[in-house]
């Protein structure tokens, strides 16, 4: 039943779809986060896709929602795993291209943990991992791994960048925290609901009462207008009669 009433609420031209072919958990992060903004979001299962979901909000606010999507990077794209990335089945033709799909699911990892910290909105993390090459030992200095990590954080972080370092040191071997930058951004600003169109919106609904009130007057002034005549008109009669 909800979801014929948006669908017909759309027909209408009242909602606008922001996003679709959504899995659940981009679906609930955008709507969390476009609810607690005050926009009124609905998530909407789509018509022959299994777990794909769309979100529809009011035409007035589809402004202000793209601009508070955009501010949080959502929706945010599935991350693979570590398994997801190596399959039981899959051929890996190369070692270069083994160490470079395990840096990706390192990464993926270490952003997801990052994510999991209070305050950090979304990581980024890029690992520089060296090839390694197990036939020509002591051929030459051996190259250091290095990472770079970008923060998008909501507010104050409740950790600094040395135990950044170290979380993101931890995990990689032979890297060492100093080896390990770190940017901390925060967010863009969040749209807030535009004070004006409040505004204008009770300007209007007072204008549309006065003006209502206007026609009322009007209509009553018309109708004396016209007893007014009709009795003009049986006096000048009843004068010719006379």
């Amino acid at each position: 039943m909800r979801a014929t009433f948006l669908a017909l609420l759309c027909a209408a031209g009242c909602g606008v779809e922001l996003e679709h072919g959504l899995d659940e958990r981009q679906a609930n992060q955008v709507t969390a986060l476009l609810s607690s903004a005050g926009v009124s979001a609905d998530k909407v299962a789509e018509e022959g896709a299994q777990q794909s979901y769309k979100i529809v909000v009011p035409r007035a606010e589809a402004a202000r929602s793209f601009a508070l999507l955009e501010a949080n990077d959502l929706p945010r794209p599935p991350q693979k795993t570590v398994a997801e990335t190596f399959p039981a089945n899959a051929l890996l033709p190369s070692a270069v291209e083994e160490r470079a799909r395990f840096g990706a699911a390192l990464s993926a990892e270490l952003e997801r943990t990052l994510e999991g910290l209070p305050e950090v909105a979304r990581a980024y993390v890029h690992l520089a991992l060296p090839p390694e090459d197990p036939l020509a030992p002591g051929s030459g200095p051996r190259l250091r791994p290095t990472a770079s990590v970008l923060l998008k954080s909501r507010g104050k972080l409740a950790v600094g960048d040395a135990e950044v370092k170290r979380l993101v040191a931890g995990a990689v071997h032979d890297l060492q925290a100093e080896d390990v930058s770190v940017v901390i951004a925060p967010l863009g600003e969040q749209p807030a609901a535009p004070a004006r169109a409040r505004e204008s919106r009770g300007a209007m609904a007072t204008l549309a009462a006065a003006g209502l009130g206007g026609v009322l007057l009007l209509g009553a002034l018309l109708v004396f207008a016209a007893t007014r005549i009709s009795s003009l008109r049986r006096r000048l009669r009843d004068l010719e009669r006379t």
